[in-house]
């Protein structure tokens, strides 16, 4: 789900919460693409900007490049960096399908999640073909299928951290 309910960019698709703006009524916090996260600062004023629209956020959504980079963090005597209560509260979860920032950079969402709801319209269907000469081999096809959609029934209830400069996690050319 958190392809398009995160990452959908409205053209085709559902509008994802990495892609929405002031305008569509969530809050937005620039981490600024040219300092490399060096702590939890951005995040924080993001679970500031959702809880002064009366919201109690509940989770925070990164990419790995930008989870990797927290995870990382150390303090000034070298041992890892303990994040603060108001981050280690949320929820962490990680997902590919955040949305890009400007460049290399990438975003995370916060948010009170309660307010991002999923329907399903059909119950999974299950189809299984045991015919045919894959089965002979030892194969079986299986197809699932299901109608489902998002919502944000509230946008206030999520706050958008944009550009958010991560480590880079490329494989070594060497």
């Amino acid at each position: 789900w958190d392809k398009y309910a995160l990452g959908g960019d409205g053209n085709g698709e559902p509008l994802g919460l990495g892609y929405m703006f002031a305008a569509d009524g969530v809050s937005e916090v620039d981490a600024d693409a040219e300092a490399p996260l060096a702590s939890y600062a951005k995040l924080i004023e993001a679970v500031g900007r959702v809880r002064a629209q009366h919201h109690n956020p509940t989770a925070v959504v990164l990419d790995v490049p930008s989870w990797a980079t927290l995870a990382m963090l150390t303090a000034t005597d070298d041992q890892p960096l303990v994040p603060p209560k108001a981050y280690s509260d949320l929820g962490e979860y990680v997902s590919d399908f955040v949305s890009l920032g400007a460049g290399s950079t990438s975003n995370a969402v916060v948010g009170d999640f309660s307010r991002l709801l999923v329907g399903v319209r059909t119950n999974v269907q299950v189809e299984v073909n045991t015919t045919g000469p894959e089965f002979k081999q030892g194969k079986v096809a299986i197809r699932a299928r299901m109608r489902w959609g998002s919502f944000v029934d509230d946008p206030s209830a999520f706050a958008v951290v944009r550009n958010l400069h991560a480590v880079s996690l490329a494989p070594d050319e060497s």
